[in-house]
């Protein structure tokens, strides 16, 4: 088996997820209400998907991870006609601030025939 030396290992646990697949040339967003006072949000991590048919998408779209209103994260997302763009990232642990909602979204919507997706997880400390 695996033997760890020195400092323990944490997993911290998944207290929250949540996931978006709206219909086509819609946003996908994911919203975390603000916690009580002193709860802080944290990210562990999402996945996000943006695909086109048939129309390239013809002006960047961003994905963003909120604290807020704050901008913590932000991916640029600019596929050509017919394609699939999936990015993930896990092990983020990303801290938000206390009592604050924590938003992981796309900003804009894609042409007629596109189609977005975001999954995000994490975990409430005090």
């Amino acid at each position: 088996g695996n033997q760890y030396t020195g400092a323990g290992v944490v997993i911290a646990p998944t207290n929250f997820s949540g996931y978006s697949t709206p219909v086509a040339a819609t946003l996908a967003s994911v919203v975390f209400s603000a916690g009580a006072s002193g709860v802080q949000h944290v990210l562990q991590g999402f996945s996000a998907t943006f695909a086109t048919a048939g129309t390239a998408c013809t002006s960047a779209v961003h994905l963003q991870v909120l604290d807020g209103s704050t901008v913590r994260y932000s991916l640029t997302f600019l596929p050509a006609a017919n394609s699939t763009v999936n990015f993930h990232c896990g092990s983020l642990n990303l801290i938000g601030t206390a009592a604050t909602s924590m938003t992981v979204a796309f900003d804009g919507a894609g042409p007629a025939a596109s189609f977005m997706s975001v999954s995000a997880f994490g975990y409430d400390v005090i």
